[in-house]
């Protein structure tokens, strides 16, 4: 019998040794892939009052760019106020039109991909799902709104029709709205129910699709005028009767 032998095993252990190394390469190299990308805008705290609340900072509901600009932004807060930023996200204003309005909680933003000076802001808490006020609109980059004949509602998305920049389509807490004159007038174009939620087939084109809050989901084939509720292929969890916020 020889005096050195090789262990029967140590081929297998330097495959594992191998197969480790891979491992532990790969899930770095992945995990570096997925964070990379990502930095805090502001890693800054915010002081807390005595009950433990953060001052100073607020939920953003929705952010969008602008059309054409990829370094302008827009952001609304559940709490108030259209924020502004032209470098990236770096730096970011308040619209000053935003300050003086009531019920200042904000949902949704839709600017006017012809004319950037033309704002429209859906009021109301998503999250909450309350305090609505309707659409707002201004005309001079956010410096003044004015509310529109859509009031009283919580708007939660708004969607502007690629071919036309006078025709918007609105979901809201009670229905799907659409104006074809720039939010001079809307009209119900759904059942009065609740909709959370508003997206556009892409690539571009004339359908859409709604989901509301109450579990049911729909599809539009011409920009919002006629909607149908799809069930095929939309099934609850076993004992759910309410989805209670479907998007």
């Amino acid at each position: 019998m020889p005096l050195f032998s090789k262990p029967p095993n140590q081929s297998n252990m330097k495959n594992t040794i191998h197969l480790i190394i891979l491992f532990l390469l790969y899930f770095t190299i992945s995990t570096s892939a997925q964070t990379s990308n990502w930095t805090a805008v502001v890693p800054a705290k915010f002081p807390t009052n005595v009950s433990g609340q953060i001052h100073g900072i607020s939920r953003i509901s929705q952010l969008k760019f602008h059309a054409t600009n990829p370094n302008k932004m827009y952001a609304v807060s559940a709490r108030g106020g259209l924020f502004i930023s032209t470098d990236a996200g770096t730096n970011w204003t308040v619209t000053p039109g935003t300050d003086f309005m009531p019920y200042a909680r904000l949902a949704s933003v839709c600017v006017d991909y012809t004319d950037d000076q033309i704002i429209y802001l859906g009021a109301g808490d998503h999250n909450y799902y309350y305090n609505g006020s309707g659409v707002w609109k201004s005309t001079n980059g956010g410096n003044t709104f004015t509310q529109t004949t859509l009031n009283n509602k919580l708007v939660v998305e708004m969607i502007m029709d690629p071919s036309n920049h006078n025709i918007i389509v609105a979901v809201t807490d009670a229905g799907i709205y659409k104006t074809t004159d720039a939010g001079a007038t809307w009209v119900l174009k759904s059942a009065a129910r609740p909709f959370d939620d508003l997206k556009q087939k892409t690539p571009v084109s004339r359908v859409l699709y709604a989901a509301s809050y109450d579990s049911a989901f729909f599809r539009s084939t011409d920009f919002g005028d006629t909607w149908t509720q799809i069930t095929t292929g939309i099934v609850l969890p076993a004992g759910i009767t309410n989805g209670d916020g479907c998007r």
